[in-house]
């Protein structure tokens, strides 16, 4: 058996990208059908070394990849985790005809959890830039940090010098629980999504200028 694996291990090193997709895709189902515990062992150690195969490949170029999207180093490696721990269930959607593996990973697979946690991301940076406000706990939990009430009465004071309209659609994008999209603000203000989206950056830039200066550290990204 040990000399087995040796050369299951050996074999594995000469297979292309594509062939180990195909046949990462085909342990799973087999593994999905095991019955006895031997053979479920036996696919489970032949799918992490494929695993590893990948990773040894990838894993350096997909970390600059997802780096250029402005991940911090820490953020950027545990989203190359996430990407490689998401990879074995979306592994089947990869169609060697269209394209190489390293394609696929870098403009499907992984740009899909770019987006994701990028969103996430832009939001939770911009709630930060308006917020430790009132219901900050709300729709942030639990929360990062302390309510700072020094801050948050700054900042309630600036939302309160916005216009009307402004302040209404930073309360819908950032402390309605939960937070409205955009197209959503849209359609109650009576307003076009790109004219949402210019307005939010004039009500941002506002408050940015309307704190105090001694708050300037808490509107850095």
């Amino acid at each position: 058996m040990e000399t087995e694996s040796v050369e299951d291990k050996w074999a594995t090193e000469f297979l292309d990208d594509c062939e180990a997709v195909r046949e990462l895709v085909e342990l799973q189902v087999s593994l999905v059908r095991a019955q006895e515990a031997s053979e479920r062992r036996r696919l489970t150690c032949r799918l992490g070394d494929l695993m590893a195969l990948l990773r040894r490949r990838h894993t350096a170029g997909l970390f600059k990849h997802v780096k250029f999207f402005g991940f911090a180093e820490a953020a950027a490696r545990n989203l190359v985790e996430e990407i490689w721990a998401s990879l074995p269930a979306a592994a089947k959607k990869y169609d060697s005809r269209r394209g190489s593996f390293r394609n696929w990973l870098y403009k499907s697979h992984a740009w899909a959890e770019i987006k994701r946690a990028k969103g996430a991301e832009n939001r939770y940076h911009n709630a930060l830039e308006v917020c430790r406000l009132q219901n900050f706990e709300a729709f942030v939990s639990p929360p990062p940090h302390p309510v700072d009430y020094p801050l948050r009465a700054a900042l309630e004071a600036a939302l309160r010098r916005l216009r009307p309209r402004e302040r209404q659609l930073i309360k819908f994008l950032y402390f309605w629980v939960p937070p409205l999209q955009k197209a959503e603000v849209a359609e109650r203000l009576n307003l076009e999504v790109p004219e949402v989206k210019r307005l939010e950056k004039v009500a941002l830039r506002q408050l940015r200028f309307l704190v105090p200066k001694d708050f300037s550290d808490y509107f850095r990204g």
